[in-house]
């Protein structure tokens, strides 16, 4: 059976001998650290701060990564959504590519023979990176372009068509409404981008 004063003899010698006993010597002395002591605690220092950043710095990417991608799902299919509604809902006796035929006015024109809800036609089409629906009269393709649909999202015009398909005529009462709509999202100066293409029927 140890006595006390052999058990304080054994702990003060494992005091002696571990490096946290020595580290607590050092720091509660008057000797202080060597430079060498110093600068290997700097370096580990460094070493698991940078590692911490790291991982809270890719945690947050990832985080608005994924939001991101989520966000330009919801507004792909919302925009889409509204096309198809507008399409049907405005019941069109025909539908003509925007524009002649061969200027790239990136639009079709939906037409009534005769007025409904005071309207006459009805554009859809995509210029200035944004979706215009309106009614053709108070937003010509000659005119500037009024009341887009309002996304958070960026429509890139360059690469977003919405054609008709109208069997080689530029219009038809019957026929399939095509739309490639490519959407884009920039984070940290990254560009996140979605693709969507769909057909409609009329």
């Amino acid at each position: 059976m140890s006595t006390p004063f052999k058990v304080i003899i054994e702990v003060q010698k494992w005091r002696d001998i571990s490096p946290v006993g020595t580290f607590v010597k050092k720091l509660v002395g008057e000797k202080g650290f060597s430079v060498i002591e110093l600068l290997a605690a700097l370096t580990l220092f460094s070493l698991i701060s940078g590692v911490i950043y790291a991982t809270i710095t890719f945690g947050f990417d990832a985080y608005y990564k994924v939001n991101i991608e989520g966000s330009l799902r919801d507004e792909g299919d919302l925009v889409m959504s509204t096309i198809i509604s507008q399409l049907y809902e405005y019941a069109p006796d025909n539908v003509q590519i925007l524009g002649n035929g061969v200027d790239n006015l990136n639009g079709v024109i939906l037409n009534k023979n005769v007025y409904r809800n005071g309207e006459l036609r009805k554009v859809i089409k995509i210029a200035n990176d944004a979706l215009f629906i309106n009614d053709l009269d108070s937003a010509a393709s000659n005119t500037p372009n009024v009341n887009p649909f309002v996304i958070k999202s960026t429509i890139d015009g360059l690469n977003s068509k919405i054609t008709l398909d109208c069997n080689g005529i530029t219009q038809c009462s019957s026929g399939i409404i095509q739309i490639k709509l490519v959407l884009t999202q920039t984070f940290k100066n990254k560009v996140q981008k979605l693709e969507l293409d769909s057909k409609f029927g009329f």
